[in-house]
């Protein structure tokens, strides 16, 4: 994974589907979509406090098209909503065309 942005409540990075996050089509694994969202869910919210990752409350995934091996696709995650207890993201994964693949939600708390 190479990140190529990183700003306040937003990152971006670039994935190359290799074999090993492949499933047996050929195409990125739903296990693999999901560890996507969480890291980079968690990312973004850093951008705000980097002494705070929270911890996982919810997470969910929606598999729109498949990533097929081989190629490289770009995940974007965002902050939604930052509060005091919780943090809310939305990671969206394209293709290289900008063809939505996947969408995900994550949402995070802050344990005093």
């Amino acid at each position: 994974m190479d990140c190529v942005k990183v700003e306040d409540g937003h990152v971006e990075c670039q994935i190359p589907i290799t074999e090993a996050l492949q499933n047996s089509y050929g195409t990125l694994h739903g296990g693999c979509t999901a560890t996507i969202v969480d890291v980079l869910g968690t990312m973004a919210l850093l951008t705000k406090d980097a002494t705070r990752p929270g911890v996982s409350v919810e997470m969910s995934q929606s598999f729109l098209a498949p990533a097929k091996g081989g190629e490289v696709i770009v995940a974007r995650g965002e902050v939604v909503k930052y509060g005091r207890a919780l943090g809310f993201t939305e990671v969206r994964l394209f293709d290289a065309k900008g063809k939505l693949l996947a969408t995900g939600k994550h949402t995070k708390a802050f344990p005093s």
